[in-house]
């Protein structure tokens, strides 16, 4: 006969590997978010040490760099993703707000807040700090 203790133990050993499953879609986006967050900041200081080290060649090169890859960011977000134009603050206060019941909320909520919309800012601000452009750190 099986003592409470050790089915306790056993039924405590079950229910902790369940709740294991439950956290781990949290601590793998949690790792995800770290990863990109160190290749953002990586690829930023080598888009930033490129530019100065083009335009201690000449400062000239600045007046085709920066009006170019000001030009060349927007194209991108405008092509690939409208909706990643501005800081992006009011576009998550509105999906906060949404209700997420409905299938419309949904629809609603995928073009504000997207893995596409994501790329689309981390690359065009690149392409920007390699024209020059300074990351001021506000409420972004």
């Amino acid at each position: 006969m099986k003592s409470f203790s050790s089915e306790h133990d056993q039924q405590t050993k079950i229910n902790g590997g369940h709740k294991l499953w439950l956290k781990l879609p949290f601590i793998l986006s949690a790792v995800l978010v770290g990863i990109v967050s160190v290749s953002f900041a990586k690829l930023s200081e080598s888009a930033t040490e490129t530019f100065v080290h083009i335009i201690q060649l000449s400062h000239y090169w600045t007046l085709l760099l920066t009006p170019l890859a000001f030009v060349l960011s927007r194209f991108i977000v405008l092509k690939g993703a409208p909706a990643a134009a501005g800081s992006g603050i009011p576009q998550a206060m509105a999906a906060l707000d949404l209700e997420r019941t409905t299938s419309e909320s949904a629809i609603i909520l995928g073009k504000l807040l997207s893995v596409r919309i994501i790329g689309i800012k981390i690359l065009s601000n690149l392409v920007c700090l390699f024209g020059g452009k300074y990351i001021s750190h506000g409420r972004q």
